[in-house]
C-alpha cells in the first residue's frame, strides 16, 4: 500500500521569477539566464541515480533549450540546488543516501531554495 499523495497548492507568488498558469499547481518558467554566448536559457536540476534516465531527460531538456544540471544522490542534489538555484527540479524518490522526500523537505526548509518548483 502506497502513501496517499495529494497535490499541494503553491505558496503565494512572490518575486521569484515564476508565474502560474490557470491551475495554481502549474508553474511556468519565465526567468531565463544568459549562457556564455549571451543567449537566454532556463536552468533545470535533474536528480536521479539511474544514468539512462538522466541521459534521456538531459537530452530532451537540452534539445528544448534548457541548461541541465544533474545530481546522482540526495546530498549532492541539495548542494547543487543551493549553489546554482535552478528554476525547477526533477527529483527521483528512490535515491542513495537521502531519499527524494528528505531532499524535498530539506529544500523547502532552506530560504534560498524554498520557492523552487519540484517535480517528483
Amino acid at each position: 500500500m502506497g502513501l496517499p499523495l495529494r497535490p499541494r497548492r503553491l505558496p503565494p507568488e512572490r518575486d521569484t521569477g515564476l508565474s502560474r498558469g490557470r491551475d495554481r499547481r502549474v508553474v511556468v518558467l519565465r526567468r531565463p539566464r544568459p549562457d556564455a554566448c549571451g543567449r537566454m536559457k532556463h536552468r533545470v536540476l535533474l536528480v536521479d541515480d539511474g544514468t539512462d534516465i538522466t541521459e534521456l531527460l538531459s537530452y530532451n531538456f537540452r534539445a528544448a533549450g534548457y541548461e541541465v544540471l544533474t545530481a546522482s544522490d540526495g546530498m549532492l542534489a541539495v548542494s547543487t540546488a543551493q549553489r546554482w538555484l535552478p528554476e525547477a527540479i526533477v527529483l527521483d524518490v528512490n535515491l542513495p543516501g537521502l531519499d527524494g522526500f528528505a531532499v524535498c523537505e530539506m529544500l523547502r526548509l532552506l530560504p534560498s531554495t524554498r520557492g523552487i518548483p519540484i517535480l517528483m
